[in-house]
């Protein structure tokens, strides 16, 4: 299913983001992952979200972690295009650069200053 931004949010109960918008949350709790294949091309084979070396993009991150809820993952395809690949959970932090190595070099590919900081390993539930 295809969905615009603004749906995404309003079925999501997510507020709007200020930045980087891969970690959505409704208040404080995490209600929605919204990607890009650029950032994540490990997704959705590998199921790994690449965080990102920015003070923001890390603290959503372990954020997310200590509240490892069932989440569902959207991926963008297009210009406000967002497609649901699936519900998400049981978050791990992966710190190990050799288990997301080439799909971190793909990204640096897309963008050379998209540096990674550790890498979350998803779990599809649905």
């Amino acid at each position: 299913m295809t969905v615009t931004w603004e749906r995404l949010l309003e079925d999501t109960k997510s507020d709007k983001p200020n930045d980087d918008p891969y970690i959505l949350f409704n208040g404080n709790e995490p209600s929605a992952l919204a990607l890009t294949w650029e950032l994540n091309p490990g997704l959705p084979k590998e199921y790994q979200i690449l965080v990102g070396n920015s003070d923001t993009v890390i603290k959503k991150a372990e954020k997310y972690l200590k509240s490892p809820l069932p989440l569902p993952l959207y991926m963008k395809i297009g210009t406000n295009k967002w497609e649901l690949l699936g519900v998400f959970g049981n978050p791990q932090r992966i710190d190990d650069p050799s288990v997301y190595k080439v799909n971190a070099d793909k990204r640096l590919l897309n963008d050379p200053k998209a540096r990674v900081s550790f890498a979350i390993h998803l779990t599809k539930i649905s």
